[in-house]
């Protein structure tokens, strides 16, 4: 049975280290960019002038490494259009993607 256990740990943690290598968030001045995907691929993407939200939560943990996650709405949609998850000084990224919005 432990074994059991043991085994279904080791499958989620290999399964979150791919979904995290086979993610690739890019922000450019006009956009906000989610690549995901292996064996599929899926893509994203949000104008910056679309932008209504840029939300940033970080834990404890997160905070105490530098990262943390972002979320950016749209007029289109009530909850959350894009999420990057893992972000190193996502302050920054945040403080970033706002001015690009007040530039427009």
């Amino acid at each position: 049975m432990r074994l059991l256990f043991a085994f279904v740990g080791i499958i989620f943690i290999i399964a979150g280290l791919i979904k995290q290598f086979c993610t690739t968030y890019i922000v450019t001045d006009r956009r906000v960019i989610v690549k995901t995907g292996w064996l599929s691929k899926h893509q994203t993407e949000v104008r910056i002038k679309d932008i209504r939200g840029v939300a940033l939560e970080a834990s404890i943990w997160e905070r105490i490494i530098g990262t943390g996650s972002i979320a950016i709405g749209t007029a289109a949609t009530a909850k959350a259009e894009i999420k990057m998850f893992g972000i190193k000084k996502p302050q920054e990224i945040v403080n970033m993607i706002n001015e690009m919005r007040d530039d427009m």
